[in-house]
């Protein structure tokens, strides 16, 4: 809010009784919140004149796609029961189905395990995808199964 209004705020309290003060105080306020929603609105405009990082832009992507993976015998995901791949927690991917040579899995089960050769269904952000390929596709430990 301008100085010169704040003095004509004042000016016009001079005159005022004890109960009609808080009135001119409630308008001060008011002025303050008009002036810090047009303070925000001058750096939104700043932010969009200037444009968005690429990185910033990618971070709040939303774009969801399906992935399918085969799962390979030397990855870390064969022999794994879904609970313990972890593929939501590493990856952000959620298994969606799983096809095996003897049929379908629609929506497994956490105890369901996973083995080479399965076609695995997965859903989640596109910019994600390095990671779950990483993931996917990183060998198994000789001491891990």
């Amino acid at each position: 809010m301008t100085y010169e209004m704040r003095i004509s705020a004042i000016y016009a309290a001079k005159g005022l009784s004890k109960e009609e003060i808080p009135q001119i105080a409630s308008l001060l306020q008011i002025g303050v919140a008009v002036k810090e929603i047009s303070d925000g609105i001058d750096d939104m405009v700043e932010i969009v004149s200037r444009g968005v990082h690429p990185i910033v832009k990618a971070a709040y992507r939303r774009d969801t796609i399906i992935k399918m993976m085969i799962i390979e015998k030397s990855s870390r995901l064969e022999g794994k029961s879904l609970e313990k791949a972890r593929i939501p927690e590493e990856t952000g991917f959620l298994i969606k189905a799983i096809k095996r040579k003897d049929g379908w899995i629609f929506e497994p089960e956490s105890k369901t395990i996973l083995k080479s050769g399965d076609i695995i269904f997965l859903k989640g952000k596109d910019v994600a995808i390095r990671k779950m390929v990483e993931y996917a596709r990183a060998k198994k430990r000789k001491n891990n199964k």
